[in-house]
């Protein structure tokens, strides 16, 4: 006698699991290019005004803030002073956000004598550039 053993489904839960996780990262990896493109001009902002710092150039880093800093700082000249034990070596930004036409990042930064401090620095649109209304080094 000759007997046919049919064999089990394979279960497609796990097809669909695998699936789901598939489009999971998928998404995941969507949203985070999303979220870094969109907050790119705020980042670059961010970055050429650490850049003008760390190499001493204080009128470039005044002149890519905003007018209403630029009034707060009075001139270039004492912008430089205030800087001081401040001036930044290197960073890196761990948050950045626009929300209702504000930026926002957030990192950490090794001072030029090596110690770590944090950084926030704001920025506005002002015409079509991002400009520094706000920076906090600590």
């Amino acid at each position: 006698m000759d007997q046919t053993i049919a064999s089990a489904p394979k279960p497609r839960w796990k097809f669909f699991l695998g699936l789901g996780c598939l489009g999971l990262i998928a998404f995941v990896a969507i949203l985070f290019t999303f979220v870094f493109t969109v907050t790119r001009p705020v980042v670059d902002g961010a970055d050429a005004f650490m850049g003008a710092l760390r190499d001493g150039r204080y009128e470039q880093a005044y002149a890519l803030a905003a007018p209403s800093l630029q009034q707060e700082l009075g001139d270039a000249g004492k912008f430089a002073g205030g800087i001081g034990a401040y001036r930044p070596r290197e960073w890196s930004w761990s948050q950045r956000s626009i929300r209702n036409g504000v930026g926002r990042v957030e990192g950490i930064t090794t001072y030029a004598d090596g110690r770590r401090g944090t950084v926030l620095i704001r920025l506005d649109k002002v015409g079509d550039q991002w400009r520094v209304t706000a920076f906090q080094l600590n």
